[in-house]
């Protein structure tokens, strides 16, 4: 079904008639798609009716939903040779001056505007938030930073509400289609492609700095840097890393890097996170959306900001009589402290601090043995300044290797997402252990280490292989319906630890994880 554009004695001059106008100019970039398409395409999804009557100017709708029916539009506009990201920026500011002007028009008390709204009012007068003369005072910015830790569940589940963008609905993670396997698949079937370019993320970084106190010596304040100078986490700063540029599920999984830094992953990704948190208290829970989050857009689009994979490793340790699994109580860390995460999980970064990057470094087994040294050994992380010398004996790296890259533990690639309150990538992974092996290169296994805790502190009673002077591995959890639904279903488990538990109870039979009654 056409769409006609309504005429100015249906929809006057006026901020309604400036939203109709950015829309329509996006519509005819798109290509004019059906009223139907449009529908299909809205992620959360968006009534052909309200998208009538949105075009035709009966309804300002609400923002998620014109949020929805932007980025379908943006989906149509491939081939286009003008700057979508501009065209679906303006339609959304136009949306925001409309919706501002019917609430004054209709008598409602407004509330104190925050510092979002001032962006998205300076955003509209080609000013961006960098350049915002107000800026936050540091008890308000500790606050929020606090805030988005312990509101991390009533986010998490907002940010899912308000933006959908799942086709696996079962995996609580932002994914599109083919992203979620119908199977687990050999990690070494993921290939990796390495790309030199690297897009400019400056602009990003802008976006959010209004949010964050100045900083002495900083003529722009970026996230991290306000992070550093009013709170610095026990274990923060600026490691290299491998920045996703691109994913492409189809025929099998394979993934294009650039190279990046962790605080530009912080700089332009994290700020979601605080923004969401600051949105959800000015309204009273009614949303987490905001300029950053409506200026980036597209959560798939990564040539705007620096997404820094996690490798999120379920770990399954698997004997004749019971299989568990283990998960970690996260503590000293700049983001998510507080919260229940599989172990091991990291950053997909090098193991060196400088000279060139090798191939054996680009490789998700080499961060999955660095993490593994790290948090069930007590290694010491490499990249950070402060520390110097490895605290793990040759042996035991050498053995962990050999596991990891021998195939005596099974690593299945589960599928990826998004984390849905930062849109950080996470990559998810089962890796299968039989008892034996288990035991013996975890021999030495520590219960905490600088990122938190093992969730289960007691030791296995009887270890199945004993090295000398070795206390031998804690105990895992029993992998159990009930209670994998315990921490899958728990708000305090994070959402890449909620889809590795999901997805591996769904494939358990695949993996040869099931226990045999």
């Amino acid at each position: 079904m056409s769409l006609k554009k309504p005429g100015p004695d249906a929809v006057p001059p006026g901020p309604h008639r400036d939203f109709i106008e950015a829309l329509w100019v996006l519509y005819v970039e798109a290509g004019r798609p059906a009223l139907q398409r449009i529908a299909e395409l809205s992620c959360p999804k968006v009534g052909m009716g309200t998208v009538r009557a949105i075009f035709h100017g009966t309804t300002l709708s609400n923002r998620p939903q014109i949020s929805a029916l932007a980025t379908a539009l943006k989906a149509c506009t491939e081939g286009s040779d003008r700057d979508v990201h501009v065209l679906t920026q303006a339609v959304m500011d136009a949306w925001r001056a409309a919706d501002a002007a019917k609430e004054g028009q209709s008598g409602v008390t407004l509330p104190p505007r925050g510092r979002s709204e001032q962006a998205g009012d300076e955003a509209r007068h080609g000013q961006s938030g960098a350049r915002m003369s107000h800026q936050p005072a540091v008890e308000t910015f500790i606050r929020i930073r606090r805030a988005v830790g312990a509101m991390a569940p009533d986010l998490i589940h907002r940010s899912i509400e308000e933006q959908g963008f799942r086709a696996d609905g079962d995996v609580p993670l932002l994914n599109k289609e083919g992203w979620i396997p119908s199977q687990p698949l050999p990690l070494t079937d993921v290939q990796l492609y390495w790309t030199s370019v690297r897009e400019d993320i400056v602009e990003a970084k802008s976006q959010s700095a209004a949010y964050w106190p100045d900083v002495p010596g900083r003529a722009t304040s970026t996230y991290s840097d306000a992070v550093t100078y009013y709170q610095h986490p026990g274990h923060f700063f600026n490691g290299r890393s491998f920045r996703l540029v691109k994913v492409e599920p189809f025929p099998s999984p394979a993934f294009t890097f650039t190279e990046g830094t962790y605080f530009e992953a912080f700089d332009t990704s994290e700020p979601l996170g605080f923004e969401a948190a600051k949105r959800y208290e000015e309204t009273a829970g009614e949303t987490v959306l905001g300029p950053y989050r409506e200026w980036l857009a597209d959560p798939f689009d990564l040539s705007k900001r620096c997404g820094i994979p996690g490798v999120n490793v379920l770990t399954v340790r698997r004997a004749n009589r019971d299989v568990t699994f283990y998960l970690h109580r996260r503590t000293g860390v700049a983001t998510a402290a507080g919260t229940v995460h599989v172990v091991p999980a990291g950053e997909f970064q090098p193991s060196t601090v400088g000279g060139p990057l090798t191939r054996t470094e680009f490789d998700l087994r080499a961060t999955i043995i660095r993490e593994y040294a790290e948090e069930f050994l007590n290694e010491a992380d490499v990249q950070d300044p402060a520390e110097h010398n490895p605290r793990l004996h040759p042996d035991d790296h050498r053995r962990l290797e050999e596991v990891v890259r021998g195939g005596a533990a099974q690593l299945h690639y589960l599928g990826i997402g998004l984390y849905p309150l930062t849109w950080k990538p996470e990559i998810l992974v089962v890796s299968v252990f039989d008892a034996k092996t288990f035991d013996k290169v975890f021999a030495g296994m520590v219960k905490s280490m600088f990122e938190g805790e093992l969730v289960n502190t007691e030791r296995l009673r009887k270890a199945l292989y004993a090295l000398p002077g070795k206390k031998g591995p804690y105990q895992g959890l029993p992998f159990t319906e009930d209670v994998v639904a315990q921490y899958r279903d728990s708000p305090a488990t994070l959402p890449a630890a909620r889809a590795c538990l999901a997805l591996a109870w769904r494939h358990r039979r695949i993996l040869g994880i099931e226990l045999c009654r």
